[in-house]
């Protein structure tokens, strides 16, 4: 089921007969299906099992996963991630894998909270782009952590500038990366641990990827997109 032009369900309004026929429409479409025919459905479950919808999203792989790299990408999930600097504890807790204009027509059910058409970029630059959206925790180490920019020196997937529509996720009460300065005097030592989701981002073809990243381990997390 889906919302309204304006966003809500209205739980306390009448059905009308548009509305009933639509539902009626969808069961008659589903009847018969099993759950792992619907695409969202395999996001959300996997994502709630591991915190990611790297398998279920398919259109990226872990490069020649062996001793030295991480086989999956969950696997990375709530170890420390390897800095240039000393100037933060930083770990990921969920990876999203978002196509915003999908050729399959497999939309992710998580692409309304990340992308949004209203996005000056969206069709000029997403169009051949994988977006990937990971939720970091992370304890800052100094004062006015600024932009990240220590972090994405050791080539962290944490993209610099605005990284996700803010008008979109700002609904879903999500705390990210913003570039109109609040952040970074937001990230304090001595503030304990915070949350926080960022973008990175591929483009489709062959082989791309995102800039590898390393856990404390030695580990690489190595995301390339499939052939």
């Amino acid at each position: 089921m889906t919302r309204d032009a304006a966003g809500k369900f209205n739980v306390d309004a009448p059905t009308t007969r548009a509305e009933l026929a639509t539902i009626l429409l969808r069961y008659m479409e589903a009847e018969g299906k099993k759950a792992t025919d619907f695409y969202g459905l395999n996001e959300l479950r996997e994502v709630a099992k591991t915190g990611t919808n790297f398998n279920t999203f398919g259109k990226m792989k872990m490069a020649a996963p062996d001793a030295s790299q991480h086989k999956n990408v969950n696997e990375a999930f709530g170890k420390s991630l390897k800095l240039r600097s000393d100037v933060a504890t930083v770990t990921m807790s969920k990876m999203i894998f978002v196509d915003p204009y999908p050729a399959d027509g497999k939309k992710s059910v998580y692409a309304p909270m990340f992308h949004s058409d209203a996005d000056p970029m969206a069709k000029n630059i997403y169009p051949d782009r994988y977006r990937v959206f990971t939720e970091y925790s992370f304890t800052s180490k100094v004062d006015n952590l600024v932009r990240l920019g220590t972090l994405s020196d050791q080539g962290l997937a944490i993209q610099i500038g605005r990284p996700i529509f803010d008008t979109n996720i700002d609904k879903y009460g999500a705390n990210y990366y913003k570039r109109d300065g609040t952040s970074a005097s937001s990230y304090k030592k001595g503030q304990g641990e915070k949350d926080m989701w960022a973008e990175a981002y591929s483009t489709k073809s062959a082989d791309n990827g995102l800039v590898p990243m390393y856990t404390e381990d030695g580990k690489m997390i190595n995301i390339r997109v499939s052939k």
